[in-house]
């Protein structure tokens, strides 16, 4: 996998934690393990006493990342340089939070800002109307993918706050999702805003199509309703809507801190909610530029993946939050993480001989207790990541036993931990759980917008970081294109078998779509 020499002490070092089902357990009694294993990074904390690792384990990690280059290339990133290599692209997501930079986009990001700080700032005001008149008391972000699950996640996570519009999503073509927001909100007083950079997405236009149809049958002006964010000169791009650029050089999954998360943020709570937002990605960026390698918690948490998913042959992540405002949380990461590392091919065109990505998956804590987490104590070792709020907005909401809600939850996310790693012994063996199963704690100060900003951000480098360790271009997904190519074809396909008419409506059966599209082919 990596230099021969180094990747062969990895796996003979490995081994001393896959023959024993007590490793965890004996390397968590050690007193000063919680001291030696946990850092604090741009106001993150990262617990990752729990995992099954040592400190040999880590100077091996650190010697990987520094033959890789990680750090380095990171920083390239952030300057700008194209490190995106298969489309010939710099990946610029840290610049929309930067506070200044010689980049020639930097002007144009700034541009943008200032654009949807003035638009935001007049529909609050009431000097943007409906075309009947009225105000907008609703968005409905029409986006896929990375147009949608990180605004999303962050919408959901500052929900405790007051909103000057009402929130909405539609991401896929079923017009189910239509319909269920039409019963909640009044088309009338919705202002949609719609999500593709290229503007040829076909969920995205397909939505689109139906919104403005909606709106004229409603006598309602979709030019007053509806605006776009999309790239420049796209075939989205005309000045009969109002439009706010995104970049190419931003990947979708990426984009939350540009136009994508900026608009329908500053909406929804004001742009000065959006900027704290920023200021806390910020914070994180500055953090992982300086850090050293040793002590920066991105890097740990991105060579803790490849330790468990390579040298352990743990394929998977649970991402467990215990507030129910992270409840989006980890659809954001399924995306950011298994889209940018979900590929077999490494930046200098080889195939790749090991797996890479883990395959994320999640759900808030008090749930997935009474949901999955059977399996997880004495079923698969699966890894999990705990996410804690220390300070929640309504810790004196309410008391029970002398605890508040807050406690309760971190009582629950501490116990959870102690036993996948230590396990419980029982005279009964259905009731004995193993133990010798590896989770991490990250705990973040509070749900204020920067707190918000900082784990997205501390996302956002773990995924990249981890990409950088692979060997692969976190930037591209080619993969996806695939299916959608494919899908052209089926609709083809469809489009003659229907035009035929070969099953007549009064005729469905079951299997209408696979023996229209079957004998579609034949026509």
């Amino acid at each position: 996998m990596y230099p021969h020499s180094l990747d062969n002490k990895l796996f003979r070092h490995s081994f001393n934690f896959t023959n024993s089902d007590k490793v965890l357990k004996n390397l968590i009694s050690d007193e000063k393990r919680f001291e030696n294993f946990s850092k604090k990074g741009a106001e993150v904390f990262f617990d990752y006493s729990r995992q099954l690792i040592d400190s040999t384990s880590l100077e091996l990690l650190y010697e990987l990342a520094s033959i890789n280059g990680v750090k380095e290339k990171f920083l390239s990133m952030c300057r700008g340089e194209i490190v995106n290599k298969t489309e010939k692209r710099e990946a610029l997501h840290t610049l929309c939070r930067a506070n200044e930079s010689s980049h020639p986009l930097y002007s144009e990001i700034k541009r943008v800002k200032n654009e949807i700080k003035d638009y935001s700032l007049k529909i609050h005001e009431g000097k943007f109307l409906s075309s009947n008149g009225k105000r907008f008391e609703n968005i409905c972000v029409v986006g896929i993918g990375g147009s949608n699950l990180g605004t999303e996640f962050v919408i959901t996570a500052l929900s405790h706050r007051e909103k000057y519009l009402n929130p909405f999503f539609i991401s896929t073509c079923d017009p189910g999702e239509f319909f269920s927001f039409n019963k909640k909100a009044e088309i009338e007083t919705t202002l949609f805003i719609i999500i593709s950079k290229s503007y040829t997405t076909r969920e995205v236009m397909i939505n689109e199509s139906l919104i403005i149809n909606e709106l004229i049958k409603n006598n309602l002006d979709p030019k007053k309703h509806i605006v776009r964010i999309t790239a420049k000169d796209s075939p989205g791009d005309l000045p009969e809507f109002k439009v706010f650029h995104m970049f190419d050089s931003i990947g979708g999954r990426y984009s939350v801190s540009s136009a994508v998360g900026g608009l329908p943020i500053s909406l929804v709570y004001g742009f000065d909610v959006f900027e704290e937002f920023l200021n806390g990605m910020h914070e994180m960026d500055d953090y992982c530029k300086n850090s050293d390698i040793k002590e920066n918690i991105c890097l740990k948490a991105a060579l803790i993946d490849i330790w468990n998913s390579v040298y352990l042959d743990l394929p998977a992540l649970a991402i467990i939050p215990y507030s129910s405002y992270l409840e989006k949380l980890h659809f954001h990461i399924q995306q950011l993480y298994m889209e940018s590392n979900g590929k077999k091919i490494s930046e200098n065109n080889d195939f790749l001989n090991y797996n890479t990505s883990m395959i994320i998956f999640g759900e808030t804590g008090s749930k997935a207790q009474h949901s999955f987490f059977q399996l997880f104590h004495q079923g698969r070792s699966i890894p999990v990541e705990f996410i804690g709020v220390l300070s929640c907005p309504h810790k004196d909401f309410f008391h029970y036993q002398n605890l508040s809600g807050n406690d309760e939850l971190f009582a629950n996310l501490l116990a959870q931990a102690d036993v996948l790693a230590a396990g419980r012994d029982e005279n009964s063996p259905q009731k004995k759980c193993l133990g010798n199963r590896p989770s991490s704690i990250i705990t973040i100060n509070n749900l204020n917008p920067d707190s918000i900003g900082r784990l997205v951000s501390f996302y956002e480098a773990r995924t990249v970081m981890a990409g950088f360790l692979w060997n692969i271009n976190p930037f591209d997904q080619f993969g996806v294109e695939a299916g959608k190519i494919l899908a052209n074809e089926k609709r083809e396909v469809l489009k003659k078998a229907l035009n035929h008419n070969i099953f007549p409506e009064n005729n469905k059966s079951d299997n209408y779509y696979a023996r229209a599209l079957a004998s579609g082919k034949n026509i």
